[in-house]
């Protein structure tokens, strides 16, 4: 592998057995993940030994190691070997330094294009120190991780792998395919609602109009209720008949509002002067519209072109 055709690599071939969903190796044993499609092949190379080609899966939650494995082929002499290229790097979710290895290409629609991270140990006096991200310092002063490819050996104690033999180290690292964003949901706009859009409660009041009602309908009255004015004879209608008028005070001037119900004055009946007198007025809550006739009157005697006075204006004089 030359700096030109140099990529991301992280592949292994070992010696061991398959059975119950894991791969026993003589490191230890690990599970096996990734093997939906070939499981009903595994399971006819079962609890034999064979030699299998795996990606090797580290889960950053758990730490723990995981094996892909990819295919197998009969047992033979050769011994383990581990190919890995990566960046040499801190990520904050390990103490330990570890070997990022990104993806060179999409293997499907819907590949995820996830990154592995392989806690990594790089032994030696010629060795860099890992790049670590740091938040304070500036884009130039930044740095960035180095790219190497060697040949490494899994550690039996812990889930890590042995830079065993370098191949390639390089400042400037060959282009990966990064994973696509996922879409944001829009964030909630505050909506701020005004006191003149909000709905106005009705109330309808007396004389207002009704919803549903026609404004040209008739009011509904009570007609029984209704007092009807009482007229008082007036001085020629007594003069001819020889009543007496009562005095009268003068009152507040009738209401001239226009009533819905139409009512007829009675016509009045004159009465002999003896059995003449003033008729009670009826209980009501509203006092009845009386015309009040003006204080001083002139009456005409049909017999003589004089005119009379009237002195008294309860008692008129007869010729």
């Amino acid at each position: 592998m030359t700096p030109d055709t140099a990529h991301y690599q992280a592949v292994g071939l070992v010696r061991g057995i398959y059975s119950d969903k894991a791969l026993h190796i003589r490191q230890g044993s690990y599970p096996a993940v990734g093997i939906r499609k070939a499981k009903w092949h595994l399971e006819t190379i079962e609890n034999k030994p064979f030699r299998f080609l795996v990606y090797p899966r580290f889960d950053l939650k758990a730490e723990a190691l995981k094996f892909q494995i990819l295919a197998w082929s009969e047992f033979q002499d050769e011994e383990d070997e581990w190919k890995l290229a990566g960046l040499w790097q801190f990520i904050p979710q390990l103490r330990r330094p570890v070997l990022a290895v990104h993806r060179n290409e999409k293997h499907w629609d819907g590949d995820r294009l996830k990154s592995c991270y392989l806690p990594f140990v790089w032994k030696g006096d010629d060795s860099p120190r890992p790049w670590r991200f740091n938040p304070k310092a500036s884009k130039e002063e930044q740095g960035h991780p180095l790219f190497l490819s060697c040949t490494a050996t899994l550690d039996k104690r812990f889930p890590r792998f042995f830079m065993k033999d370098l191949l390639i180290f390089s400042e400037e690292a060959p282009k990966r395919i990064r994973a696509p964003k996922a879409p944001q949901p829009p964030k909630e706009q505050k909506v701020i609602r005004k006191l003149d859009s909000l709905p106005k409660k009705v109330i309808n009041t007396p004389g207002e109009t009704i919803p549903g009602v026609s404004k040209d309908a008739p009011e509904a009255t009570d007609t029984l209720n209704t007092v009807k004015p009482v007229t008082a004879p007036t001085p020629r209608a007594a003069e001819a008949t020889g009543a007496t008028i009562a005095p009268t005070t003068p009152t507040s001037p009738p209401d001239t509002t226009p009533s819905t119900t139409a009512s007829t004055p009675s016509p009045v009946i004159p009465t002999p002067a003896e059995n003449l007198t003033p008729a009670p007025l009826p209980e009501t809550s509203e006092q009845p519209a009386d015309p009040t006739p003006p204080p001083e009157q002139q009456s005409v005697d049909p017999g003589s072109a004089n005119p009379v006075s009237v002195d008294d204006p309860g008692v008129i004089s007869e010729r």
